[in-house]
This record gives C-alpha cells, sequence and structure tokens, in this order.
C-alpha cells in the first residue's frame, strides 16, 4: 500500500520516482519534496525521507565529552515493537559488538546476527530487504577503517541523552561497539536537546495508538517526560 502511495505523492509534487532495489520506491531529489512519510510495519515503524540524521546531532551538543564504561551505556531509541527494539540493550551486549569483532578478524558475515536483523528491518529505523553481497563488502571496508581510527583514539564522541538515570545512545552504535570490543570506555557528549525536535513527538503519538506493541518505547518516552529532555507543552505532555 505504501508504493502507490508514495509514487502518487511523487507525481502530484512532479518529481520523478524510481525503483530501487527490493522494490523499494525513491523519489528524485526527495529532500526537495520536503515530505516526511512515518509508516507501520510488523517489525515496528519506518520512514520515508526520514527527518532525523547524524549530521543532526552535531547542533544539540552540549557539555564536556564524558567517558562511560559500555555495561552503563544502552541502546535508545529505534521505534521498533516490543518483541524487536533493542532499546535498554546495554552496548556490550549488542549484535554491532559481534559485527565489528568479524570485520578485526576477517570472519564471514553473512551469518551474523547484525545480517540477521538487517535483513528482518530489526536492527535499526532501516526497513527488511535482502543484503547484498556488495553492501557486506562496503560495511567491511568502512567499518574497518573506522575501526582503525577508533584503535588509534582519532574519532568523534558518540551521542548520548539521559533518561530516567540512564545514559541513552543515539548516534554512533559502531563506535560505541567497537569501543565495546576493545575494552575500552566509549567517549560520549550530551544532546539531551535533540528531543525538543518534534519528529521523536511524531513518532510518540503514534505509538499511544498501539501501546500494546510499543509498551518498552512508551516506557522510555514518559521516562523522558519527567526529566529535562522534554520540551514544555510538547510530546507526551499532550
Amino acid at each position: 500500500m505504501l508504493r502507490p502511495f508514495l509514487t502518487a505523492l511523487c507525481r502530484t509534487f512532479g518529481v520523478a520516482v524510481v525503483r530501487r532495489h527490493g522494490g523499494r520506491i525513491q523519489c528524485v531529489n526527495g529532500d526537495d519534496l520536503n515530505v516526511s512519510v512515518c509508516y507501520e510495519t510488523e517489525v515496528g515503524m519506518k520512514f520515508h525521507n526520514q527527518t532525523i540524521s547524524s549530521d543532526l546531532f552535531t547542533h544539540f551538543i552540549t557539555g564536556p565529552v564524558r567517558l562511560v564504561p559500555a555495561r552503563e551505556l544502552y541502546s535508545g531509541f529505534d521505534a521498533l515493537r516490543d518483541a524487536h527494539t533493542l532499546i535498554d540493550t546495554d552496548i556490550a551486549s549488542l549484535p554491532h559488538v559481534d559485527f565489528v569483532a568479524r570485520i578485526r578478524k576477517g570472519e564471514d558475515l553473512e551469518s551474523s546476527a547484525y545480517v540477521a536483523r538487517l535483513v528482518r528491518g530489526t536492527l535499526d529505523f532501516r526497513p527488511a530487504g535482502p543484503v547484498r553481497r556488495g553492501l557486506l563488502d562496503e560495511l567491511r571496508a568502512d567499518l574497518r577503517a573506522q575501526l582503525e581510527r577508533v584503535e588509534a583514539g582519532e574519532f568523534e564522541p558518540v551521542r548520548t541523552v539521559e533518561v530516567g538515570g540512564r545514559l541513552y545512545l543515539m548516534d554512533g552504535r559502531h563506535r560505541a561497539a567497537m569501543c565495546a570490543l576493545l575494552g575500552r570506555e566509549i567517549p560520549t557528549v550530551d544532546v539531551n536537546r535533540v528531543y525538543y525536535d518534534s519528529f521523536f513527538w511524531w513518532v510518540h503519538a503514534k505509538m499511544k495508538q498501539r501501546p500494546e506493541l510499543y509498551r518498552r518505547h512508551l516506557a522510555y518516552f514518559a521516562a523522558a517526560r519527567g526529566s529535562a529532555v522534554a520540551p514544555p507543552g510538547r510530546g507526551p505532555h499532550a
């Protein structure tokens, strides 16, 4: 049902439509369309023309760099249903750690839990779909280079928020996983103010429509409501 909708949407705005691998739809110059679509799947919520990106978090950084043990940093918001979400999982237990360990040792990637989740759409915001060998080759090369930077201590701190007395990772899972693999503390910077962005409360409102499927995320948002990350008069206060 999403494909016809997106196709019609692109045509309405006079934007060309192309089909990608797995039948996914992309609008050429989709950023110029300035329309973001949140849609429900059997594993959780996914997004077309997502409004949140790694670059965005840079603008919300406050405070100094803080070193945190991997067992004291938790995976944050991923918009997945309770049966699939990694929220509240400590970084040392994420499938990302095993994945970067395989890359470091030159081992097979296709049999990893990371790839299994990527195929099912239960790793992060990305939709379900086949994982091409070419993509795995690109990931291996990119993450190996990133691992070398982490080993040398030449990398950006990961972005975190504090919710309910816990520190949650918002951006930088692979860097955090590499630190965990190497037995190092993880450099973090605070981006609590990112929750002033309406994207999260838009998703929160949709989750409230099916609370039986998103109890863990709704508990997370409830904790955010009681902390400094929730903007007054917005989001879960409504």
